[in-house]
């Protein structure tokens, strides 16, 4: 997972090319049904979500140590 703000998720979403990396390894573009795809995601984002800093747990589900 990559935390990524709405305000970001906006300007993906309504991009006219959008290309991306994570790191130095990692780099993508993304064509028009993938932006599309982050406007969708937007809006089921319910208007109240709290987006401030949280405390991170640092227990790992069984599903990812196995």
């Amino acid at each position: 997972m990559v935390p990524i703000l709405p305000i970001l998720l906006d300007r993906i979403a309504h991009g006219a090319s959008v290309d991306m990396a994570l790191g130095d390894a990692m780099r993508f573009r993304l064509d028009r049904t993938q932006r599309s795809g982050f406007s969708d995601l937007l809006r089921e984002i319910p208007a109240d979500t709290d987006f401030g800093v949280h405390a991170r747990a640092k227990a790992l589900p069984g599903f990812i140590t196995q």
